[in-house]
């Protein structure tokens, strides 16, 4: 079991270093770094707008079944009129907990 969980650790390393180690000689593009930038964004969206719009395995837009679509537009409101990030995280914890806890 400790040989398993040791090769799988060094496993997780090679994946994260070889690709660097690998690439730090080669050249690219300015273009290249420009649409890596947004990557990060990217992945987090696609992440976030999943656990949003699917509940129960099933794409839902109905506000009355899908009970993560208020906090996600309260999330948004709060973030467009604040540009706060903590304010943002706060409302929209704070409301899928009421949500939660009243239904």
């Amino acid at each position: 079991m400790t040989l398993f969980v040791v090769s799988l650790g060094f496993l997780c390393i090679a994946v994260r270093v070889l690709p660097a180690f690998i690439m730090r000689n080669s050249k690219i593009s300015p273009m290249v770094y420009q649409t890596m930038a947004y990557l990060p964004v990217i992945i987090f969206t696609a992440m976030i707008f999943t656990d949003i719009f699917f509940w129960e395995d099933h794409f839902n837009l109905n506000l009355f079944e899908n009970i993560k679509l208020i906090p996600a537009l309260v999330s948004l409101l709060v973030a467009y009129r604040f540009k706060d990030i903590i304010k943002t995280i706060i409302a929209g914890v704070g409301t899928i907990a009421l949500l939660y806890f009243l239904f």
